[in-house]
């Protein structure tokens, strides 16, 4: 027997011992970002094509589809594959099938060293919504992490299959789970729940049969209370209101805490008992255009014939009522920080001034009444993957106290101008794959800006890792140092101006990790990266043609002749009955021997076989009537489409 060159079999005769074996390490980049629309960030990119241009990748040729160029630009020589997963695609299914038309430079036209798998939206109502795709590009085929297989109904769940929300790429050194979670806002709140229980599961599924598993997306959810700015952090009021609470590091005569203690009750019990949902009509100021929306109503204390409107109009009246109905079953709820300002402004006439809203904000002063914005289930939802099943928050595990770090903004209220967000997109990885986490490198860092205009204190004294942990240099950089203006209320993107080519420029630079600050104008999300490292595969690894990977690129599709003939003016199929029977018979049994192919990875095949068997048939049929020399098309046809 012999281990890394050295003989353990017994002998007198002594052996030089060889040198072992090194297997190069390769890099591999995951960057995951919701584009919030393909189509519009392809317009978007060409609108700022002179930008993008002055740091243009020179491999990039004319004929380039603009989206693989912008992308071009994200790679990187010491990352031989970089995958790029995004969210909220809003393409449907026929649009991902032509090769002609607006959509196809987004699923056709590629270069061969790009890999693209789609999970588009298939819920009737919502076609053109959600929606996942990863575009995977590779040097070689011995580069880890590209893709031999893929399934865009990993639930074995109809329901959420159909929604187009995860998309599952095997990279052989891991599986890798796209994700645009549903958000908890109304009655998706349920599906929510669902989904990321479906979602856990599938991920224990994979791990139970030995691979490795990382998450990436957009979860909607804001894991703990530095992962939300102030307003929309959640005060634990039950916990705030009972007897025995202390407040750590802060003074138990703070205004906000002896305001909420005296009339909380009172106001949310005025809340319940008047509160309405009604319908109000909503003026554009720079349009005019007008917009019928819901707004909760109810009677302030010590009023008998006055109302106020309460928080923001909603476009739909069932959210107005299921936030209504959640202080109705719960008073003493754990409340945003902004509603619960809204509530004693409006109800009980308390309006507090910047130092009462400044020991508000300072939410490290009393740690255990603050919590993300979002509901303690689903925080827990985050807290179960990282505690129970051991996945590492790749930001935080790099970037443990950096504040102000938000991913998600609404843009139509100007928020990412004033950095008022949320971080609610993620890299989890699992903890066998930490030693496989990239650290940071050289001057890797998270961004603080136009770099010409850090502070002169940073410069003086070049610490420029501490400053970027504070809120200043996230704000820095998510306006780059005021060069993206704030957006006008028309809701028509950051501002009129375009910004320098400098900003547009600086998501490209290579010392930024962790937060890509992606400008305004291409998503109301930013994008995240994670870089790892695995060994050189010692041989190639092909992509599979399985059903479930097959579905994943309806792009790739290809009609049967079969189906090319039917068409025509001529309704009757080109083969004999015999011939067509035969051949069907061929298919099946060829979608048999692809399941069998990647039943480790896709254990629900049976129940994806009536949505996808025709996307298999489609190649298979028009095989068979090659080997029979029945309509023989030319070689070069099957090799490019099939």
């Amino acid at each position: 027997m012999e281990m890394n060159g050295v003989s353990l079999s017994g002998g007198s005769e002594a052996v030089a011992p060889s040198a072992p074996t090194v297997v190069p390490a390769s890099g591999v980049k995951i960057f995951s970002w919701n584009v919030a629309g393909l189509k519009s960030l392809t317009n978007v990119i060409q609108k700022h094509a002179p930008e993008l241009n002055s740091v243009a990748n020179s491999a990039s040729s004319p004929s380039t589809p603009p989206l693989q160029k912008y992308l071009n630009l994200h790679l990187s020589p010491s990352t031989p594959t970089t995958v790029f997963s995004l969210q909220e695609v809003k393409i449907q299914l026929p649009s991902l099938k032509s090769t002609v038309g607006p959509d196809a430079s987004i699923a056709f036209k590629f270069s061969s060293s790009w890999s693209i798998f789609f999970s588009p939206c298939r819920n009737p109502g919502e076609l053109g919504f959600n929606g996942v795709a990863t575009y995977v590009h590779t040097t070689s085929k011995t580069s880890p992490g590209s893709v031999i297989r893929a399934d865009s109904s990993p639930f074995n769940d109809p329901e959420l299959d159909k929604l187009g929300r995860c998309l599952l790429t095997d990279h052989s050194e891991f599986v890798l789970f796209n994700v645009y979670a549903p958000c908890t806002s109304g009655a998706s709140g349920d599906i929510k729940e669902r989904f990321n229980e479906a979602l856990r599961r599938k991920m224990r599924e994979v791990r139970s049969q030995g691979r490795k598993v990382i998450l990436v997306g957009d979860l909607n959810i804001s894991h703990k209370a530095i992962d939300t700015h102030p307003l929309y952090r959640s005060v634990d009021v039950n916990l705030l209101l009972s007897s025995d609470s202390k407040l750590e590091n802060s003074k138990p005569t703070d205004k906000w805490v002896l305001d909420v203690r005296k009339l909380w009750k009172k106001v949310i019990t005025q809340f319940i008992e008047t509160g309405e949902v009604v319908p109000q009509t909503t003026t554009n100021s720079k349009t005019g255009q007008t917009h019928e929306k819901w707004r909760l109503r109810c009677k302030p204390l010590n009023s008998e014939t006055g109302s106020v409107m309460l928080f923001s109009p909603e476009k739909v009246k069932e959210n107005c009522e299921a936030l209504f109905k959640s202080f109705s079953e719960q008073p003493m709820r754990a409340t945003h920080v902004d509603m619960m300002i809204d509530l004693l402004k409006n109800i009980a006439g308390v309006e507090w001034d910047q130092p009462t809203l400044t020991e508000l904000y300072d939410w490290k002063r009393s740690p255990d009444f603050f919590k993300s914005k979002h509901t303690k289930k689903f925080s827990k939802w985050v807290d179960s993957l990282v505690d129970e099943d051991g996945m590492i928050d790749t930001f935080r595990a790099s970037f443990p106290n950096a504040e102000g770090r938000f991913t998600c903004f609404n843009q139509y209220t100007n928020r990412r101008y004033e950095n008022e967000g949320a971080r609610i997109d993620y890299i989890l990885i699992d903890g066998s794959l930490s030693n496989n986490l990239r650290e940071r490198e050289g001057n890797e860092g998270l961004s603080c800006g136009n770099e010409k205009m850090l502070p002169v204190t940073v410069k003086d004294k070049g610490d420029k890792n501490a400053y970027a942990d504070t809120i200043e240099a996230a704000t820095s950089a998510a306006t780059f140092s005021g060069a993206f203006v704030a957006a006008p209320f028309s809701g028509a993107g950051m501002g009129s101006t375009p910004p320098p080519a400098k900003a547009i420029a600086d998501q490209f630079n290579k010392s930024q990790s962790g937060i890509i600050y992606t400008p305004p104008m291409f998503s109301d999300h930013l994008a995240v990266v994670a870089k790892l490292e695995f060994q050189e595969r010692a041989t190639e690894l092909e992509l599979e043609s399985d059903k479930a990977t097959k579905a994943c690129q309806p792009h790739k599709a290809q009609k049967s002749l079969t189906g090319f003939f039917s068409s025509g003016a001529n309704k009757q199929s080109a083969f004999s009955s015999s011939t067509t029977k035969k051949a069907n018979t061929n298919a099946k049994a060829g979608e048999k021997r692809g399941f069998e192919a990647s039943s480790n990875f896709v254990s629900n095949s049976k129940s994806k076989s009536k949505s996808t068997s025709s996307v298999f048939k489609s190649s298979a049929v028009p095989q068979q009537a090659k080997n029979k020399s029945v309509m023989k098309p030319k070689n070069d046809f099957f090799k490019k489409n099939t």
